[in-house]
């Protein structure tokens, strides 16, 4: 609003001035040549005026406006002046109205200021009045635009319309005594003036080409700078799709480095195959959202190599079981073949090789560990185009992981089984069977069932051992091991529990029932270890019942204890059920049950 103020202030004097000039027209007889001359003069000087920044125009309107006023009078030179400036605005092309205002009142101030002077002035001294217009208007024009430019908070505009006025000022001062000149000789004869009107409108022509190269330099300039800035946002663009390029990058291996610490999270200390299999499932489940998910690994048969599925995550899990692909075979033997992952998609290359028909998007990636290959992971999705090359990468990464998981897995249940079970036979250790019947007591406490518990001695080992030699002891020890895994069923639990003892955990069992199962065992000792030879091997075998006999671990192995001890007193080769009346000593009294030899 201060410049629409501003704008509104400088029309008040222009309109007072504009009213001043209305009375009417007045030449000096004979001379409307000149007056045509000088008014289309004035008109072509406005109209080549150098249009300055923001408001206002440089221009030789001096000259003619002078050669009016010594023609008519000074109202009707101010009213033609007025007219040119006018269509001078009207031609500019500024977009700004309020500019547009201020430009037209302050160049028609300082001519009409200079023109009200010289009427003042012009009867006593015609030439001095002219001077004093001259004067007036430099005056007015330079306060008044200097006024007008500071309201444009523009300082390179400013510096620019300073310039401008600076370098145009002395042809403006040069062409003004000439126009004076050229008024007060057409006075005589109008024709005398026209090689001093082509004299003023080289000066003009001189102003426009003297005007223009400057600006033709800040044309230049401002080229420059805009080229510049054009490549000082290419480059930002660059940087900014660089930057961007890099924030992903980022992004995936702290995505990456996410899911190996989530893994490292999930396993803990339990670094058994099967809970390595689950987190592996799980973590490709919540990073693929996949509809089937395949391990394979990879076996040899001979010569031939094959991918037989480890564990699986499918609705078609009954068909996947039964698979067995050779090498080469579908997309899971190629990837196996080429040791690289690879992506399909429905009706892109190389369908042909999909796994299961009704997912339409599928990948696989090879696991291996130092360049040997130990499997491959299947992924497949129902929607086609479902994944990309950014999660086929992050499923290679995690097939490496996998395949190093699965290697430590294999490795650390190698060393547990090793520490659970005994070297020679296979069987539990001492160690393993007291944890395991601590384990099992407590199921059989908290959800009441029975458990049996059978303590067995080979009969006579030690003369064998003296007789045939200790390898042959070793064989005869395995042979029993043997025998007691075929006469027990999968959920028993057999240990060697020391030299040629052994002892069997017989899981939801009656004392009775492991009583029969003893006694099968007794038998077949006869049978299948005494076909030839001078020592004849037996078994002496106690069994002792959870909860009838003990009422803890310690006492149901001491209760099968005893009894094992009562059947080698009473003459070996026997079986012998633990009863309460087997004193502390393993005395049997008049009540204990003695199954004997059958």
């Amino acid at each position: 609003m201060r410049i629409a103020h501003y704008a509104l202030l400088l029309a008040i004097p222009s309109g007072a001035l504009l009213l001043w000039g209305f009375p009417g027209i007045s030449v000096h007889e004979g001379n409307w040549t000149s007056l045509g001359f000088f008014a289309i003069m004035l008109l072509i000087v406005e109209l080549s005026s150098v249009t300055l920044p923001r408001v206002g125009g440089l221009s030789l309107a001096l000259a003619p406006m002078l050669a009016l006023l010594a023609q008519v009078e000074p109202r009707t030179a101010l009213l033609i002046a007025a007219a040119a400036i006018l269509l001078r605005e009207i031609t500019a092309g500024r977009e700004d109205t309020w500019g547009r205002l201020i430009s037209f009142c302050h160049s028609f101030l300082a001519l009409g200021a200079g023109a009200l002077v010289y009427a003042l002035m012009q009867k006593p001294a015609p030439v001095l009045a002219a001077l004093v217009a001259v004067l007036i208007y430099f005056f007015l024009d330079m306060v008044v635009s200097t006024i007008s430019i500071g309201f444009f908070h523009d300082p390179d505009g400013q510096k620019s319309w300073y310039e401008t006025r600076q370098k145009g000022i002395w042809l403006h001062l040069a062409s003004a005594p000439v126009g004076y000149l050229m008024g007060l000789a057409s006075l005589t004869s109008p024709w005398t003036v026209l090689p001093d009107c082509i004299l003023v409108l080289a000066l003009v022509a001189s102003l426009k080409t003297q005007m223009a190269k400057p600006q033709q330099t800040r044309e230049s300039s401002k080229t420059e700078a805009l080229e510049r800035l054009r490549k000082q946002v290419e480059e930002s663009q660059e940087y900014a799709q660089k930057f961007e390029h890099i924030s992903k990058q980022l992004k995936k291996r702290v995505d990456e480095l996410s899911v190996l610490v989530e893994i490292g999270q999930k396993l803990g200390t339990n670094l058994s195959l099967e809970n390595v299999f689950r987190v592996v499932l799980d973590i490709l489940q919540k990073l693929f959202r996949y509809q089937s998910c395949v391990i394979f690994s990879l076996e040899r048969l001979g010569e031939e190599r094959q991918l037989s599925p480890l564990r699986c995550h499918t609705p078609y899990s009954e068909y996947v079981k039964s698979l067995a692909l050779a090498v080469g075979e579908t997309l899971v033997g190629k990837v196996a073949e080429s040791k690289a992952p690879i992506l399909l998609s429905e009706k892109t290359g190389n369908w042909e090789l999909r796994l299961l028909e009704y997912e339409k998007t599928q990948m696989a990636a090879p696991m291996i560990v130092e360049d040997k290959l130990k499997g491959v992971i299947y992924i497949g999705h129902e929607k086609p185009r479902f994944y990309t090359k950014d999660d086929l990468h992050l499923m290679q990464l995690l097939a490496y992981q996998a395949a190093t998981l699965f290697v430590y897995a294999e490795s650390y249940e190698s060393t547990v089984s090793l520490a659970k079970t005994d070297g020679l036979t296979g069987l539990y250790t001492h160690r393993s069977f007291q944890e395991r019947l601590t384990e099992e007591v407590k199921r059989a406490e908290r959800y009441r069932l029975p458990l049996a518990l059978i303590m067995l001695d080979t009969d006579h080992f030690k003369t064998y051992n003296d007789t045939y030699g200790h390898p042959q002891g070793d064989e005869l020890i395995k042979e029993v091991s043997q025998l007691l895994l075929s006469y027990t069923r999968e959920t028993d639990v057999v240990c060697r529990y020391g030299g040629d003892e052994f002892a069997i955990i017989l899981l939801e069992s009656h004392k009775d029932s492991a009583a029969n199962t003893a006694e099968r065992i007794r038998q077949a000792f006869e049978l299948r270890l005494n076909t030839e030879g001078k020592v004849k091997v037996t078994a002496s075998i106690g069994v002792s019942g959870y909860p009838e006999d003990a009422e803890d671990k310690a006492e149901l192995i001491r209760m099968a204890d005893r009894a094992l001890y009562c059947s080698k007193d009473m003459g070996r080769n026997r079986v012998t059920l633990a009863s309460r009346t087997i004193n502390k000593e393993g005395e049997r009294l008049p009540k204990a049950q003695d199954m004997g030899r059958r």
